[in-house]
């Protein structure tokens, strides 16, 4: 998941939209065949750097160990329509701010979240097709306008998921893609996602409840100005001092120490770093290698209990 990273799922779906616009464009014949070979020369150049950088990266991403029973093509089939299912409920979540009380999903419940992810992307494709069909018939932009706007997130969604199946594929057991359901920095991307699909809904109802149509954003706005306001009076005060911190100065701080104890002989006792991170509260001991990269030493920082 690290070594390609959400970008390749953003260029990946940006590609994927603009060819599939490009060949609707084509063929109700509102592009020119010049319009049409610059398109196709753009895509082209966007895929071979996405292609590079992805190459890049994979090239020098660790190989996860197996663990357990290697994963069967269906067990790999139901992981990925599962996790499809579970992060839209998980990104809608965050969304919204609710979770019942919800911490862990269900692993046992996977054969029926997966059924439920193959028929949320059955609907999805349906609905592309018919938008399609109908900018096609009627040449009204906005069915073209929607069926872009569900088909990126889409995509990005499809190839967000496909990232962490193949990250995990020798990792049989299922507690391995909680991080992805619950990590606040993974949940993040299908929610963005849900986010502008959601807009689509919106945009097809403009026309059709007109300036109604602008109760949503407004009501989104106040909603946004209101949970920005309590973040700031309830929650803010709680991170400030953490944000606030000179995490460089501190670890200057401590590898200054490191090094005149080691220089001098005296032992390195393991301690809390709390000056460095609040939050995770690492120890000296984690930090070891990254001590002896420092003091450009192999193994001359030895840390004690």
């Amino acid at each position: 998941m690290h070594a390609s990273g959400v970008g390749i799922a953003m260029s990946g779906a940006a590609l994927f939209t603009g060819a599939s616009l490009l060949l609707i464009f084509n063929y109700a014949g509102a592009v020119s065949e010049n319009d049409v070979k610059k398109g196709l020369i753009a895509l082209a150049g966007a895929a071979a750097l996405t292609a590079i950088h992805g190459f890049l990266m994979v090239r020098g991403a660790p190989v996860p160990q197996a663990v357990g029973e290697p994963l069967s093509s269906l067990g790999i089939a139901i992981r990925f329509f599962a996790l499809l299912m579970d992060s839209i409920y998980a990104g809608l979540r965050s969304i919204i701010w609710v979770n019942g009380g919800l911490i862990s999903p269900r692993f046992d419940k996977q054969n029926v979240d997966a059924c439920c992810g193959v028929g949320f992307l059955a609907i999805s494709i349906l609905i592309l097709v018919v938008l399609m069909r109908h900018y096609l018939k009627t040449n009204r932009k906005e069915y073209l306008y929607a069926f872009a706007v569900i088909a990126y997130p889409l995509t990005a969604l499809l190839i967000y998921i496909a990232l962490i199946v193949v990250r995990l594929r020798s990792i049989a057991p299922d507690d391995a893609v909680l991080p992805y359901l619950i990590g606040g920095r993974y949940v993040i991307f299908p929610s963005l996602f849900m986010f502008i699909m959601g807009s689509a809904i919106w945009l097809m109802l403009f026309r059709t409840i007109g300036k109604f149509s602008t109760i949503l954003p407004f009501f989104c706005s106040i909603s946004a100005a209101i949970g920005a306001a309590i973040f700031v009076i309830t929650d803010m005060p709680r991170i400030w001092p953490n944000t606030m911190v000179d995490h460089m100065s501190a670890w200057n701080n401590v590898v200054q120490e490191v090094k005149t104890d080691t220089a001098s002989g005296n032992p390195i006792k393991n301690r809390i770093l709390a000056d460095i991170d609040q939050d995770y509260k690492p120890d000296l001991f984690q930090l070891q290698y990254l001590l002896n990269h420092e003091l450009s030493c192999i193994n001359c920082v030895k840390i004690t209990p």
